[in-house]
């Protein structure tokens, strides 16, 4: 049975002159893309970095970035892409870094650099012989994402040729349809959810679109008439805010498909206004949103909404002693697949780390997580609806914020934000106040925002950083 991987390469040869990937400047056939996987194979099989030993890719071209993963699949080598070599703790091990040839970052902490220039997606010369047998059937792992909570600590995902395949044809029968043409992919390959979905894009012989910036997917957007936008929460603010501020006409789009953390009343309303009337929303990339997904629409009118959950998975949500909590109560969110292959075995529970409640219609809520695993109370989050208010309506490129008690019974948001214009702290708590969120309002002046390894903004250093920092008067 042929693989996902199998089906691309397929398309490489079945319908060579198909656009497969599109930048904002070039376009890359089917054919191109074949050529550009069997030179980088072939630079790979000759530099004797092993097997089953991961490679990570920190080159920073998302184009250059699927080349280099499917090369590496072509001759049975797991990958990792990553941001930069500084992500790779002592723990992981890798057999050799990519870097783009202008990189002078200088610490690699003793690493194997190899450095990729522009001859390695030329035809080599030097290479005839066969090359190596790639990934086969669905053992071994020949994927590896790198992720980070809020908790800031780092973990790695595992995936098989089946898992990502898995992924794979969920994305392209479970409701994410590729479109007409193809679709924009913004999450980043680095994660295990962009990554399936560029494959996705690939294994249905359609085009992949890719850009470095919101701006650049709003121009490609209008340029290209895309129709299906899939993207991180956190990158679908940053399209409704560049939309609604530059008056972007993006008629075109029909879908936008959102993954990551939770979606405030804010996001949902500019990113309907300014993007698309159909907004997907899937909590987290990995977990709860491979088991349930909801509208936007729908999430707008119940917040916290993830939706019921699909065939095949049991979920459910357990107390701090391990019992499983009645409907509408809080607790921790745990999943189980129910079509094992071993009848026998009690499948295990997956702890996710998240918290929310069940409705006693079945319709599954997500509250989030908090940094100290502390089950909270709020149902709606007022640090990400603040959040995504400075990001939207005060044009801020990045902030972050963290709750705490008051020294009466009024709550208190802390923000941290990068280059003050002309925010008060009377001006925010204002435009909280219009959605229901009394609170007091605290700001600080920050470098920048701390973030994990995936884009996440790290609440723990975030609370060091905003206790060291200089804030911000009222009225100033």
């Amino acid at each position: 049975m042929k693989t996902w991987f199998d089906q691309i390469l397929h398309h490489t040869r079945m319908q060579p002159q198909r656009p497969a990937i599109v930048l904002v400047d070039r376009a890359i056939t089917y054919g191109m893309l074949a050529a550009g996987i069997e030179s980088c194979a072939r630079r790979f099989a000759r530099a004797d970095l092993g097997s089953g030993v991961p490679v990570a890719i920190a080159v920073k071209s998302p184009l250059r970035q699927v080349v280099l993963g499917l090369a590496l699949l072509r001759i049975g080598i797991p990958s990792m892409s990553i941001g930069s070599v500084s992500q790779l703790t002592a723990d992981i091990g890798v057999a050799a870094v990519l870097v783009d040839s202008g990189n002078t970052s200088g610490a690699h902490s003793g690493r194997r650099v190899i450095t990729v220039t522009d001859e390695w997606f030329a035809p080599d010369a030097a290479g005839s012989a066969p090359l190596p047998r790639g990934f086969s059937g669905s053992d071994g792992v020949c994927r590896y994402s790198l992720t980070s909570g809020t908790t800031g600590d780092p973990k790695l995902i595992r995936d098989t040729i089946a898992s990502i395949g898995g992924r794979v044809f969920n994305n392209i029968f479970n409701g994410i349809d590729i479109s007409r043409t193809g679709m924009l992919c913004l999450q980043g390959l680095s994660s295990t959810w962009g990554f399936a979905n560029a494959c996705a894009t690939l294994t249905a012989g359609r085009t992949l679109y890719l850009a470095d910036s919101p701006g650049e997917a709003i121009a490609m957007i209008e340029l290209f008439a895309i129709d299906l936008v899939l993207a991180s929460t956190d990158q679908v603010l940053s399209l409704a805010a560049t939309a609604r501020r530059t008056g972007a006409q993006v008629r075109s789009l029909r879908l936008v498909a959102m993954s990551g953390g939770v979606t405030s009343r804010t996001l949902l309303e500019a990113a309907i206004t300014y993007l698309s009337k159909d907004i997907l929303c899937l909590y987290g990339a990995t977990e709860i949103g491979l088991v349930s997904r909801a509208m936007g629409r729908d999430v707008l009118a119940n917040p916290g909404l993830a939706g019921f959950v699909a065939p095949g998975v049991e979920a459910a949500v357990f107390d701090a002693g391990g019992n499983v909590c009645p409907a509408g109560e809080i607790g921790s969110i745990k999943v189980r697949h129910t079509a094992d292959d071993d009848a026998d075995a009690e499948p295990a529970w997956i702890e996710l780390g998240d918290y929310g409640w069940f409705a006693p219609d079945g319709r599954l809520y997500v509250v989030g997580r908090t940094a100290d695993g502390a089950i909270t109370e709020m149902r709606i989050s007022p640090v990400i609806e603040a959040e995504h208010i400075l990001r939207v309506e005060f044009d801020y490129d990045d902030a972050a914020a963290l709750m705490h008690d008051g020294e009466g019974s009024r709550p208190v948001i802390q923000f941290g934000i990068v280059n003050n214009r002309d925010t008060t702290a009377d001006k925010l708590q204002a435009s909280l106040l219009v959605r229901g969120i009394d609170v007091a309002v605290e700001l600080f002046a920050l470098p920048s925002i701390p973030r994990g390894a995936n884009g996440k903004v790290n609440r723990v250093q975030l609370k060091s950083a905003l206790e060291s920092a200089q804030r911000i008067l009222p009225g100033r």
